[in-house]
């Protein structure tokens, strides 16, 4: 990374899901259905990333180097706030 991160400044979550992936799909399927879920506030604190394509291992390299450029993005972004 460019810049040392403030890592205590992070006060929400990355999730990074793959769409070719059941245990992802269960969870986006909770997500979006769930009433205690939606009541909860955590959409507020959370941020999703979805990379259809990818496998529950993201086991192409493509894939993983995605996976780390969106982290990256995430916490430069936190670090600007």
């Amino acid at each position: 990374m460019p810049r040392r991160l403030r890592l205590r400044k992070i006060r929400g979550y990355l999730y990074s899901t793959s769409g070719n992936d059941y245990i992802a799909q269960e969870f986006k399927d909770f997500t979006s259905s769930s009433s205690l879920w939606k009541n909860s506030g955590i959409n507020e604190k959370m941020t999703f990333y979805d990379m259809v394509e990818a496998d529950h291992t993201f086991s192409k390299k493509e894939w993983r180097e995605e996976l780390f450029r969106q982290s990256e993005r995430w916490l430069l972004n936190i670090e600007s706030e």
